[in-house]
């Protein structure tokens, strides 16, 4: 349980990655503002969702704002966080303030106003699934079907809020990574506004 009395809360609050070294990924919680400014792998998804706690304690009107400039990261990082963010009961805004490739689109399709600066650049592509030849394919498949089958359900979430079918938003990037630059991330509505 979280002690989230003015006295024990942090102002501002640095994921640290498993080297020790900070990552530039922050949590500003009196301003409820979540930095994804890092390559996101379980280290930070952990560190971040440990946090919501003392975010959802300030307000539960005020939105929680996520600023990314994000080049993807894990998988499994990446949906677990998403998760997370889903379940909160307020209101989500999303800023790409650089890149938001690969899961930091992913995650930048969360807010409930999804924001990208004049500057910012969006990058879908479906990932590589990797598997540990050392250990054999078949050992994991099961685990990456799962993992295909919670990837595609986020697809099919994004492309509800968009101007495109399912079909029509993944074959933009089924054999090849699909740039999109703010005014076509507007025209397609994966984001709701330019600043």
């Amino acid at each position: 349980m979280f002690d989230n009395s003015e006295d024990n809360m942090p102002d501002v609050i640095s994921v640290i990655k498993k080297s020790g070294n900070p990552a530039a990924s922050r949590i500003d919680v009196p301003h409820r503002i979540i930095y994804i400014c890092d390559i996101l792998d379980d280290y930070i998804s952990c560190g971040i969702i440990s946090i919501l706690p003392f975010l959802i304690d300030k307000s539960d009107y005020d939105p929680i704002t996520i600023k990314i400039c994000c080049g993807g990261g894990n998988v499994t990082s990446i949906l677990s966080l998403i998760h997370e963010f889903n379940k909160l009961d307020v209101p989500i805004v999303t800023e790409i303030t650089g890149i938001a490739y690969s899961g930091g689109a992913l995650i930048a399709s969360v807010g409930d106003e999804r924001l990208i600066t004049k500057y910012g650049e969006l990058m879908y592509h479906y990932p590589v699934w990797a598997v540990p030849f050392e250990r054999g394919m078949h050992e994991h498949e099961a685990d990456i079907r799962r993992t295909k089958e919670s990837y595609n359900r986020l697809l099919v979430d994004i492309a509800s809020k968009t101007t495109l079918s399912f079909k029509e938003f993944t074959d933009h990037f089924l054999t090849n990574d699909w740039f999109l630059t703010p005014k076509e991330a507007l025209k397609h509505k994966l984001v709701t506004g330019i600043i």
